[in-house]
């Protein structure tokens, strides 16, 4: 293990360090050579051009003073009155960002990760004792590693049931939009018509960019089964613009957040929005409950610190820019690996990734021009993370995931992912960013073919 070196461009200072790695599970702490679980520190690199915020990011320079100038203002000791004011503040300026403060009765309840705030989504959509419950959702590899176990846990019972809904082939191609929505429809609606509640989790946008059910359906059919139908929208990703954002609360959607994916900011930071239909009533109480579990937590509320600052940076660029900024990205960069021999590109790209920015690859072998083993993979993958973390300029990709059949005819993909950092950097200068794209891959294809 080679240790990465520290950006000499920044303030330094350990307590931050440590307090970013607290606050959250296992996966943020470090290890003996500074690294998390996705193989990262808790400290800017040198010159770093990081493609994986689909799964974690190193925190820039910009956020980590954002986050060290909190860290300072901040007593050693905080209570639960001051973290109280500090998390109305964050949560005021995330919905101010978005566009959202003018939604009357939205309320926030800020979490450890996304993970979490699925936990909490599920409690708050729990029927009434005795009432039979079924949530479905897309095939669980296209969301987080742990919510299944969440779900499970958040609504073991009698009466919970859970189905999964494929959403590509065995060999990882993308189903037609249309068929998919459809099969979500009729399983929705067959379980609404044999009496049960209904749990319906959107993802907008997958581990691989795929937003599904789409959102005219999810809309569809929220409006019309309202509150037989309880949704969740997992947008952990926080690829969606402001007008999906709020098209989905003004439907009665609660909706998931998470500061560390397209955002940029330090690993584990979630956040869950409950539209005022929810979070009234009955749910008050708990809702309570969960936000007080949040208000001394230190590392938690540094972390969204610093990815409100790399929001903020993002909404000070036309929108404009910024949608042409991707959509010349993704033509660039994915026309780029359609020419490489060792790589296939997992799904042609259509208008939804030009919004979500995710662009998912396979690698073929040298010798017949086959896929390459799930074991082949990682071992690149593996190999590559070590080495890019002590180069300069440094380089990340998101971490492998497999999708379609598992076995021989699936697919295990890697994926290259723009963030919020990357895309004001883009405006600015586009062609510099793509370089730095496609200088990666090629740097990625220099083990594929060895």
């Amino acid at each position: 293990m080679i240790i990465p070196p520290i950006d000499p461009g920044y303030v330094k200072c350990p307590a931050l360090e440590t307090w970013l790695t607290r606050g959250g599970d296992d996966r943020i702490e470090c290890n003996p050579h500074g690294l998390n679980a996705y193989g990262y520190p808790p400290h800017p690199l040198p010159d770093w051009h990081g493609f994986s915020a689909c799964t974690a990011s190193v925190i820039s320079p910009s956020a980590w003073e954002a986050a060290r100038l909190l860290h300072e203002r901040l007593p050693d000791a905080l209570t639960s009155a001051q973290g109280f004011q500090e998390w109305a503040r964050i949560g005021s300026a995330l919905l101010w960002l978005n566009g959202l403060d003018d939604l009357a009765g939205l309320r926030l309840v800020f979490a450890a990760s996304g993970t979490d705030a699925h936990g909490l989504a599920a409690r708050l959509t729990r029927q009434a004792e005795g009432k039979m419950q079924v949530t479905v959702m897309a095939d669980p590899a296209e969301t987080g590693s742990r919510i299944l176990d969440t779900l499970r846990a958040a609504t073991g019972g009698d009466g919970e049931r859970l189905v999964t809904l494929p959403v590509r082939q065995v060999d990882g191609s993308r189903y037609p939009v249309e068929r998919v929505d459809a099969a979500f429809e009729a399983e929705v609606e067959g379980w609404l018509k044999r009496g049960y509640g209904v749990r319906l989790i959107v993802l907008d946008v997958s581990k691989t960019g795929l937003t599904v059910p789409g959102r005219d359906c999810v809309v569809r059919l929220k409006r019309y089964h309202g509150p037989d139908l309880a949704t969740v929208v997992d947008a952990s990703q926080f690829r969606l613009s402001t007008t999906a954002l709020r098209t989905y609360l003004t439907a009665g959607c609660l909706v998931i957040l998470t500061g560390s994916k397209f955002l940029g900011g330090p690993a584990f930071s979630g956040v869950l929005l409950l539209p005022a239909e929810v979070a009234s009533g009955k749910a008050t109480p708990l809702i309570r409950a969960m936000s007080r579990d949040t208000h001394s937590n230190r590392g938690l509320l540094l972390r969204w610190e610093a990815a409100l600052s790399e929001l903020e940076r993002l909404r000070q660029r036309p929108e404009q820019a910024v949608m042409q900024f991707k959509r010349h990205f993704i033509a660039s960069v994915s026309h780029a690996l359609m020419d490489q021999a060792g790589l296939a590109l997992l799904d042609e790209p259509v208008l939804e990734d030009e919004e979500s920015g995710i662009l998912a690859f396979w690698l073929r072998e040298r010798k017949n021009g086959r896929q390459a083993t799930e074991a082949r993979t990682r071992q690149v993958f593996d190999k590559l993370q070590n080495e890019w973390l002590s180069t300069c300029p440094g380089f990340s990709l998101g971490q492998p995931v497999r999708c379609g059949q598992v076995g021989e005819n699936g697919r295990v993909v890697l994926r290259l992912a723009l963030s919020a950092p990357l895309v004001c950097a883009g405006v600015e200068d586009p062609e510099r960013v793509i370089a730095w794209a496609l200088q990666g891959v090629a740097r990625l294809m220099e083990p594929v073919y060895r």
